[in-house]
């Protein structure tokens, strides 16, 4: 696994849980669906911290979300987390692989670095 972090300190607002949840979403279906390289990088992009997590394509099919109620959730759990903190999520998927950019809005850093 390669982590590249240029947002420095990055704050966001929001519910700690939901934005971990989002986090850890992201990173176990990398682990589970995809294979290396995993890549996760993070950026300040035009007032927006962006996550990003990459990973190659493992060959496995995906497992079916009728097989295990309880599985397949992952990706629409980011998108609500996402939307409920005014941010944005895209996924991509090609035959090399996945790409999931999860970018939600800075706080304030003067504000932050006072609370």
């Amino acid at each position: 696994m390669t982590l590249y972090w240029d947002a420095g300190p990055a704050h966001v607002e929001g519910d700690p849980a939901g934005l971990s949840r989002a986090l850890d979403n992201l990173l176990a279906n990398a682990l589970e669906h995809g294979c290396a390289p995993l890549v996760i990088t993070g950026a300040e992009v035009a007032g927006r911290l962006r996550i990003t997590v990459a990973n190659g394509d493992s060959g496995r099919p995906s497992a079916s979300n009728e097989q295990d109620p309880r599985r397949g959730h992952g990706i629409p759990t980011v998108s609500e987390v996402a939307r409920a903190h005014g941010g944005r999520f895209a996924l991509y998927r090609s035959d090399s692989g996945c790409v999931a950019a999860l970018e939600l809005p800075l706080a304030d850093r003067f504000a932050a670095l006072a609370a």
